[in-house]
């Protein structure tokens, strides 16, 4: 239902309060939980922060953040099994969520007659907004993944 002609990053669209408190409740979450492991992780609490990080990743965040403080704590610890793990989750996750949020971006633009524009935007590795830029409903992935896929080579002689 977007006018024609107008950008996603431009577009704002009326979105109930509630829809939109649930999404901050959310990411306060996380912040919150990234906070104290940033806090651990300048201290030197290791462990602290670890454990604060895994539990962001356990619950699925879509914030790559906890995977690449991860990578760097366990390649400051000399840990070479636990950041190669992690960068394996890493590829593993975000490769499904490109494909999850593909589909899903898809089907949508087909249901709103978008199918055209979508295609552009995913074909030039674009991402695509939804909710006037709240929500993101398509994230490439290209840059974060060569990089995992190039470090993972390098730990792999």
């Amino acid at each position: 239902d977007m006018p024609e002609g107008s950008d996603t990053l431009a577009y704002n669209h009326n979105v109930s309060l509630g829809l939109f408190n649930k999404l901050r409740q959310y990411r306060e979450a996380f912040e919150t939980i990234k906070s104290l492991a940033k806090i651990a992780e300048n201290e030197g609490d290791y462990k602290k922060a670890i454990e604060a990080y895994e539990k962001m990743i356990i619950e699925e965040c879509e914030d790559a953040e906890p995977y690449i403080r991860l990578i760097v704590i366990y390649s400051k610890l000399k840990w070479k099994v636990e950041e190669k793990g992690t960068i394996e989750r890493a590829i593993i996750f975000f490769t499904k969520l490109k494909e999850k949020q593909l589909d899903y971006t898809i089907s949508l633009a087909q249901k709103y007659g978008m199918k055209t524009k979508a295609m552009e935007y995913i074909n030039q590795d674009k991402k695509i907004f939804y909710y006037g830029g709240a929500y993101e409903l398509f994230n490439p992935q290209t840059g974060r993944l060569k990089k995992w896929n190039e470090r993972l080579q390098k730990l792999n002689p």
